[in-house]
């Protein structure tokens, strides 16, 4: 006999949807409230798989990021594998899941396999903003298998994708999370004047619509550049000032972002040596217009 479904814990896996697709600045309470919840979150998919599919999928759209987030990786892979052959609207974000996880294990073969089922679910279709994410999941995969076409190719797809969001709906953000996102496509295939160019277009429109949820974003990508140039002090500055704007907003770097600001981290605290408090202090307590125009200099 199938045990009962705990109805009251479902509803609360719905209500965080909304707090978890996209990740915002309330997402870690919602995440907070799942890890209390844990053992009977298993229980709920384990139950859900075997009597009720498609909610199963629909569950496991929205708690791929407490698993990612919360280092139940492995419990939350597993789920995914088997949530990711139901059929249904919620199979595109559960292959988010899958594809982010497993790139997150390190598992490359794995991850593309999911990436690519979503990006075909998505190409012909209208759902853009998510095209044009997907566009960016395949990039970040060739990226790691050093195929620069394939990663500019992708990322110009996400670009288009994201530039036809922006002329029907006027969200101009996705076309700056577009460029920020070709910015590291370009450097890390060795144009640095690209991603100078990609790195001016994103920030300047960030800057310039004074949008909080991009800024850190830009700060960020300033501060790579400039370790990138062998500038570490001034890298330091603005990668620690990025940082602080995520810790203090309670926001969580997307997957390849937060790749970056760790992998700079390390690299600064390693290149840097005992000059690296000072400098990641100094970056900590600048004003947001002294860091623009540090960004911007």
């Amino acid at each position: 006999m199938t045990e009962a479904i705990d109805t009251g814990l479902l509803k609360l896996v719905r209500d965080a949807r909304r707090h978890l697709i996209p990740i915002g600045k309330d997402s870690d309470q919602w995440l907070d409230r799942f890890e209390e919840r844990h053992d009977q979150l298993h229980a709920l998919m384990e139950i859900l798989l075997v009597s009720d599919p498609p909610t199963a999928s629909e569950a496991g759209a929205t708690l791929w990021r407490f698993w990612w987030l919360r280092g139940h990786m492995a419990q939350g892979r597993a789920f995914l594998e088997r949530a990711g052959t139901i059929q249904g609207t919620d199979r595109i974000e559960v292959l988010k899941g899958l594809g982010t996880i497993s790139f997150r294990q390190g598992d490359l073969d794995a991850a593309e396999r999911a990436f690519t089922e979503r990006f075909n679910l998505l190409a012909g279709t209208d759902q853009q903003r998510d095209l044009a994410d997907a566009c960016a999941d395949m990039a970040r995969v060739a990226l790691r298998r050093g195929d620069f076409a394939k990663v500019r190719s992708y990322a110009e797809q996400g670009y288009v994708a994201a530039s036809d969001v922006n002329e029907r709906f006027g969200k101009g953000g996705n076309v700056a999370g577009e460029d920020h996102n070709l910015m590291y496509v370009a450097l890390h295939s060795g144009d640095r004047a690209e991603a100078e160019k990609r790195f001016r277009s994103s920030s300047e429109w960030i800057f310039g619509h004074e949008d909080a949820y991009l800024r850190p974003y830009a700060f960020l990508d300033a501060g790579v550049l400039a370790i990138h140039d062998g500038d570490l002090e001034r890298g330091a500055r603005l990668v620690a000032r990025a940082e602080r704007i995520f810790q203090e907003s309670g926001s969580i770097p997307d997957p390849d972002d937060r790749v970056e600001l760790d992998d700079s981290i390390a690299r600064l605290r390693k290149e840097l040596g005992s000059r690296f408090e000072s400098a990641w202090a100094e970056g900590r307590e600048m004003s947001l217009g002294e860091v623009q125009a540090l960004a911007r200099s």
